[in-house]
């Protein structure tokens, strides 16, 4: 086995990862690269087969320690079976092109807890859950799938009045969406991703919708929008944002599924409607669990 580092074509990695989750995209790798972020790309190979892509971001603390981070993979090319999936893990371990002292963590996008164990990992956080939802069905079967009282809502918002339309994806289209993020996480008191990642990352990505807003207007005024990031085949539901107006129209239901409808248009397969906790949020993620999203939970992270 051989793990190659640094060496692989774009083209040839975005064609690997289509069905991978966002954070193992090359345009993910380029936008944590303008934030400040180093990239490490591996390819894993068995003879002349592919078997896993994984992407790292790593920064050093310190002046000397450093720390790489696998996140929502490796990215799997072929069946892999677990005694390979070990050696794959141990061989990414033992190659990895950093000074020590470093540290190597891997969040992967499925169960994987025997794989890991099994190249010595352990685990250093806890698994959570996510939800996904799959777009590859006619517009029946997905109000099919959503929860009664979430397709009530969808409903009572199309004849409140709400129109939905998809913003331009100019920077200065959306700029203000993300300023109202920054407001919420003050007020709500909760951390992710700096904002500055979706300008960031509709550069890396190069591509035309790798950014797509759509907002929801009552009597001409906007009232809920989400921000959606584009890769491959899938799309992240990156950013939410609702009035009070917008809260008692039941505007972000319509919102989600007109511009679900849309993403499917363009190709996206699979929507990745984010985290899902019970405990801190129990209503967002009864809002992402009612229209028929499935819960992936992933493993954790290990190191």
């Amino acid at each position: 086995m051989e793990v190659v580092w640094n060496d692989t074509p774009r083209a040839r990695w975005e064609r690997l990862t289509a069905e991978a989750a966002w954070q193992q995209h090359w345009g993910y790798g380029g936008a944590c690269a303008r934030l400040g972020s180093k990239l490490l790309r591996a390819e894993v190979r068995e003879g002349s087969e592919t078997v896993a892509l994984a992407q790292f971001t790593h920064r050093a603390f310190f002046g000397r320690l450093h720390v790489a981070a696998c996140t929502r993979g490796p990215v799997w090319t072929c069946e892999a079976e677990p005694g390979l999936r070990v050696e794959v893990y141990r061989k990414l371990r033992k190659t990895m092109p950093l000074r020590w002292p470093n540290g190597v963590f891997f969040t992967p996008d499925a169960a994987a807890d025997g794989a890991l164990a099994g190249a010595g990992l352990r685990r250093v956080m806890s698994p959570y859950s996510t939800a996904a939802l799959d777009l590859g069905a006619e517009d029946a079967a997905l109000l099919g799938r959503m929860d009664g009282k979430w397709r009530n809502r969808l409903r009572a918002a199309e004849r409140s009045g709400v129109r939905v339309r998809r913003l331009s994806e100019r920077p200065e289209a959306w700029e203000w969406l993300l300023a109202a993020e920054q407001a919420q996480r003050r007020a709500k008191r909760y951390a992710a991703l700096p904002v500055q990642i979706v300008p960031a990352w509709q550069m890396a990505s190069g591509k035309a919708g790798s950014v797509r807003t759509y907002v929801a207007e009552l009597a001409g005024e906007i009232v809920a929008a989400m921000l959606f990031l584009v890769h491959g085949k899938g799309a992240l539901y990156h950013i939410g944002w609702s009035s009070d107006a917008g809260r008692r129209a039941n505007a972000k239901n319509l919102l989600l599924w007109k511009a679900a409808r849309k993403l499917r248009g363009m190709g996206v397969s699979t929507l990745d409607l984010g985290g899902l906790s019970t405990d801190d949020g129990p209503g967002i993620a009864r809002f992402k669990l009612g229209t028929g999203a499935g819960v992936r939970r992933l493993c954790g992270t290990w190191y």
